[in-house]
């Protein structure tokens, strides 16, 4: 789905010639991460809020750009924002829907695949809509990776491109496989454990005998299955040996909290997150992106 969409004309040129405007204008700015709704530009643009085609074109554009990002809206969410257009709008998603079913799903590779120049060693977990696999790159001296396999009309890179912090994972590229319809999201491997992994290695021993190097040990228990293993103790990791468990707890959450800040600024947060999403890095605190890494209150 392009981020400007091309259904039928409007009610007269001029509409029609400012539509296109402000169409470009919103997919211009939901990529830079300035996620406006289509109200705003409805009451920027009155001419368009007056002609009930156009304005159902710009809500239809929303929908299609919230799509891309991985923000799933229900048609009752924009009937109930617009019921002047309820009618109009059901009809239109309606069609969305059933040419959407109609695209040619992505056929993902499986693990001992080479992809490109990488080579797919295990399948690390999957989504509604794509998997993640541990991965090597021959090329560059076998190192690790993570690629996060996805359908070629997410547009999530876009918001990841734009996080640049300590403990945020970040994205190192994106390779097309056109022929195959998805692309890969390509990001450091800093090990394999589950903050939920290791406190459930953890339950055992009751909270008051828990120390720093109980959880060190622990996130290295929660590794051993990992086929590729990493060299070395991060500072965290060192830091953590020679403090108490609360207080390496603390800078973990400390760590969390300063990165989904860093995102939140930036409009990248999506949904909730769940702690058996959240990564703790063999060699430091590195999380994955925060789509997808939330706290629920059952954790």
């Amino acid at each position: 789905m392009s981020g400007v969409t091309s259904l039928a004309p409007a009610s007269s040129s001029e509409t029609a010639s400012l539509l296109e405007r402000v169409l470009r204008e919103m997919a211009a700015a939901w990529q830079r991460g300035e996620r406006a709704p289509a109200e705003d530009y409805l009451n920027r643009y009155p001419d368009l809020r007056d002609d009930p085609e156009a304005a159902v074109r710009l809500v239809y554009e929303e929908f299609c750009l919230r799509q891309e990002c991985g923000q799933e809206i229900a048609s009752e969410e924009l009937t109930r924002r617009f019921p002047q257009w309820a009618a109009e709008l059901s009809v239109l998603l309606d069609c969305h829907r059933l040419m959407q079913s109609r695209v040619t799903p992505p056929i993902f590779p499986q693990p001992g695949d080479a992809l490109g120049s990488f080579h797919l060693v295990k399948e690390l977990g999957r989504g509604r809509e794509g998997r993640v696999y541990l991965a090597t790159q021959p090329a560059l001296a076998d190192r690790p990776v993570v690629l996060k396999v996805t359908p070629r009309r997410v547009r999530e890179h876009l918001a990841l491109a734009r996080l640049q912090h300590t403990h945020i994972i970040p994205l190192h590229g994106l390779v097309d496989f056109p022929q195959r319809n998805f692309c890969a999201l390509c990001m450091p491997f800093l090990g394999g454990a589950t903050l939920a992994h290791v406190l459930e290695l953890m339950r055992a021993q009751p909270p008051e005998q828990r120390t720093g190097q109980a959880l060190v040990d622990a996130l290295h228990a929660a590794e051993q299955n990992v086929p590729v293993r990493l060299a070395g103790r991060g500072a965290y990791l060192q830091a953590y040996q020679k403090i108490s468990y609360v207080e390496a707890i603390c800078c973990i959450g400390a760590c969390l909290a300063d990165g989904l800040h860093y995102a939140h600024e930036r409009s990248t947060r999506q949904g909730r997150l769940q702690c058996a999403a959240l990564f703790e890095g063999g060699r430091g605190n590195k999380f994955r992106r925060p789509k997808g890494v939330a706290l629920s209150s059952a954790d």
